[in-house]
């Protein structure tokens, strides 16, 4: 088959949707599939698809979110969603459309029905952290409740669109590496208080543990720490380091499902504050949750190098993601054959 994934410029940038992209195109080419990738402008990014297309739109280049308190939002763009529909017309006809953001879903109005997958935590969670515009979210929801599109859920979950929704989880392959237990603590993500970056600091400093960082961005928050800027290209180097952590606490407040949840399972135990709705989608996962005093004694008690960690339940995990994935080539397949 020939599948195209389309993402808008607006969210082609170091971020987890492009990872996201990018593991589940590596699949799709083990299965001898075509990958595409339809979007506005130049991609900044590397994506791993056999095919791209995009045209170079003066408007484009220029698209600015807008800046609220300080933090950028993203605002819908028609010039975008009208160049997206252009450069659909230079594109061979695919067999799959999968959508990734919602002015990607837009431009590709008028091809087949493909799939719409959700990545915005905001979306799952009913919080407010993403950096969409309120009209974004609200144009997010009412298409998500109104398109004949499957809906792609990154999280396996009953949802109000039980009918039209399939499990699409990030497709994981675990990297194996065996290093010496150096680093007591781990956080990995940027400085925002969606992240929970200052309570994680204040954490490491109250059981007095030097944490390691891992980031696209030093801040002051993270004065004190050991800390590693990596990006989408440094994945086997962030590995390395990743590797020597004992444990990882992830305090974020909001997310789907986090890869780099996934990326610190290979390694360590990954702790999460239970008290955010979000962490209970990556039970299966093997993620340990807590919340209050009990994180304090999980972190201290992976401390003690006699307690050995098994990534028996991420292994499960990534065999039924897969899973997963055949069931979606299956039911479109299934749905062209009847059509």
């Amino acid at each position: 088959m020939r599948i195209a994934h389309t993402l808008s410029s607006a969210l082609l940038r170091p971020n987890g949707i492009v990872r996201y992209i990018n593991m589940v195109m590596a699949y799709q080419r083990e299965q001898g599939h075509t990958t595409i990738l339809v979007t506005d402008a130049e991609p900044t990014e590397q994506i791993l698809a056999d095919e791209i297309y995009w045209q170079g739109f003066e408007n484009a280049a220029r698209y600015q979110a807008d800046i609220v308190n300080g933090v950028p939002h993203l605002q819908i763009d028609f010039n975008v969603i009208q160049n997206l529909r252009q450069v659909w017309h230079s594109v061979p006809a695919c067999d799959f459309v999968i959508a990734h953001d919602l002015l990607s879903i837009r431009g590709a109005q008028d091809q087949r029905p493909g799939m719409f997958v959700q990545h915005e935590s905001d979306i799952l969670n009913g919080t407010r952290y993403s950096y969409m515009s309120d009209l974004w979210l609200q144009a997010h929801r009412r298409t998500v409740e109104t398109t004949d599109w499957i809906i792609g859920e990154v999280v396996d979950r009953i949802t109000p669109h039980a009918g039209r929704s399939m499990y699409a989880p990030v497709l994981f392959s675990r990297h194996a590496l065996e290093r010496s237990k150096t680093r007591p603590l781990l956080y990995i993500g940027d400085a925002s208080e969606r992240k929970g970056a200052r309570e994680f600091m204040a954490r490491a400093r109250r059981l007095n543990l030097r944490p390691t960082v891992i980031t696209h961005a030093n801040d002051d928050v993270f004065r004190g720490a050991e800390v590693f800027e990596f990006g989408l290209q440094d994945q086997q180097a962030m590995f390395e380091v990743m590797a020597t952590c004992r444990v990882a606490y992830i305090p974020s407040r909001s997310e789907c499902l986090s890869i780099a949840v996934l990326e610190c399972l290979q390694y360590m135990p990954v702790i999460l504050d239970s008290q955010y709705a979000w962490t209970q989608y990556s039970r299966s996962t093997g993620v340990t949750l807590a919340t209050g005093g009990d994180i304090d004694a999980k972190i201290l008690w992976w401390q003690d190098p006699e307690h050995l960690y098994s990534t028996f339940p991420l292994d499960r995990w990534c065999i039924n993601a897969e899973r997963a994935w055949r069931t979606i080539e299956h039911e479109h397949v299934r749905s062209l054959l009847s059509a």
